[in-house]
């Protein structure tokens, strides 16, 4: 857990490196809440533009250049004036935020597409970012076919928006874990619940799995390493026990190929999603490394 922030790091820093050169300006050099704060509507908004185009995104698998362009970008006001929100509450609540702390005219949503090194359309994206709260709804991103999945593009586009939105005092992504596999994935990359603890009947299920595996029943637990692993994170209540950490315990080991390594991972997606869910999560750039 403490080197996968590491690695994002590393992965990034070649990306820039490749991308404006070793000493070259960063586009969020010199941008701070307060100049923020003083620009103009269409600089803003050219800000953020530029925050979610992303050139030069290298596939971690198939070497290939990908990137990212945005189509549209607005306020919620925006929307408003044009009447496209019929219901202000239910609009904001789409995206995960509080309709009580977002103020619509600071709210801005973002969509995009992203294309291969042919420029192909594969895939599009939308976020909502609310600067009044300093908050990023991650709505969607989707690539349309599964070869292009796993070749770290969302995070580098990720990485890259983050940089920008932290300069502006946007420190916290949020997401929807709607669908069924949400708790797994999000929780994986490390997305945590409002309290940053998995909960009390989570911590029960994973306990009664500690008795299975010492009874020698069946159990989500499958070897001794696990067990080890996941009875030290369950032995001081007072400590926050986050997605992460679980979801790392159970695919501890070693595996006799790659197969194996699916199917575990399929298991644990589907316990994990019964049996420690959340609906809503929350990433805070510090924890990070960002």
């Amino acid at each position: 857990i403490e080197k996968y922030p590491e690695l994002q790091e590393h992965r990034f820093a070649k990306h820039l490196v490749a991308k404006f050169g070793e000493d070259g300006e960063l586009p969020w050099d010199g941008m701070t809440p307060e100049r923020w704060a003083d620009m103009t509507a269409r600089e803003r908004s050219d800000y953020l533009k530029g925050a979610y185009t992303v050139e030069g995104i290298v596939g971690s698998q198939d070497g290939k250049i990908y990137s990212t362009q945005v189509t549209d970008i607005a306020t919620m006001q925006e929307w408003i004036d044009n009447g496209d929100v019929y219901d202000e509450v239910d609009f904001i609540e789409h995206f995960g935020l509080d309709p009580a702390r977002v103020d619509p005219a600071d709210l801005y949503i973002i969509s995009g597409e992203i294309f291969d090194e042919s420029g192909r359309k594969i895939g599009e994206f939308q976020r909502a970012v609310s600067v009044t709260t300093g908050e990023v709804a991650h709505e969607l991103f989707k690539l349309y076919q599964s070869d292009h999945q796993g070749q770290g593009i969302s995070e580098t586009f990720n990485q890259f928006a983050f940089r920008h939105l932290q300069q502006i005092g946007v420190d916290t992504a949020v997401i929807k874990a709607t669908a069924w596999d949400g708790p797994y994935v999000w929780g994986r990359v490390g997305y945590q619940t409002k309290t940053g603890d998995i909960g009390t009947p989570a911590r029960d299920e994973l306990r009664a799995d500690l008795v299975r595996y010492a009874n020698g029943e069946e159990s989500i637990i499958e070897s001794d390493e696990q067990f080890a692993l996941l009875q030290f994170l369950l032995a001081d209540p007072s400590q926050s026990l986050s997605h992460q950490a679980v979801i790392y315990a159970l695919e501890s080991g070693d595996y006799l190929d790659e197969d194996a390594k699916r199917e575990r991972k399929r298991k644990i997606k589907n316990y994990v999603s019964r049996n420690v869910p959340f609906s809503k999560g929350y990433l805070k750039f510090v924890e990070q490394n960002l």
